[in-house]
């Protein structure tokens, strides 16, 4: 996809101190074509999405792999025009929700709120090697509660209060969202 370098290094001007966890990242967007493959076994882009509604809750999953509650998101696909537009896709596809916008912050920056760069551990089920995951968030705000979950990935979902995550997990890739937004003046506790 396009731009993708571009957005990295927009977002690296705008966050400086994200740098040192996106070094591979970095090198992959100058070096590789292959960075949004799911089998780069060096690492790829997956897309996420941090949903809030009309009542200021965020939205969480349950993701039955891992086995815990996270953000909707998932793989790039080839079909996809961006990194955001994926992100979409997989909101939809995960939860039914259609009625989403993307956050006004991204149309004047064209930057994922953070990017972050984690190492997935080998799978053998699904033949895959270790590598990383680049997670880029992308905030969507909705006025729908209803949910239609794709029960493959995903078999349970909460709203839950902006300040309750905060205060309960505020080094998750959602809680470190909501704090960047809360710097920025995106959202209000």
């Amino acid at each position: 996809m396009k731009n993708t370098s571009t957005i990295i290094k927009k977002y690296i001007q705008m966050f400086p101190g994200d740098k040192k966890n996106l070094v591979c990242l970095m090198k992959q967007s100058r070096e590789s074509r292959d960075i949004f493959n799911r089998k780069n076994f060096i690492g790829h882009i997956v897309a996420n999405a941090l949903v809030i509604n009309s009542n200021n809750n965020v939205l969480r999953i349950f993701h039955n792999g891992l086995k815990m509650y996270i953000q909707p998101g998932g793989h790039v696909e080839s079909g996809d025009k961006s990194v955001i537009d994926a992100t979409n896709r997989e909101l939809i596809e995960e939860t039914g929700i259609n009625d989403s916008q993307s956050d006004g912050w991204h149309k004047k920056t064209n930057i994922p709120i953070l990017i972050e760069s984690h190492l997935i551990p080998k799978n053998v089920q699904k033949e895959e090697a270790e590598h990383y995951h680049h997670d880029f968030m992308y905030i969507f705000r909705t006025n729908t509660d209803d949910i239609s979950l794709q029960l493959e990935e995903v078999s349970n979902f909460q709203w839950t209060d902006i300040a309750k995550i905060l205060e309960e997990d505020p080094t998750s890739f959602i809680g470190k969202s909501l704090l960047r937004m809360l710097d920025l003046g995106i959202i209000k506790e």
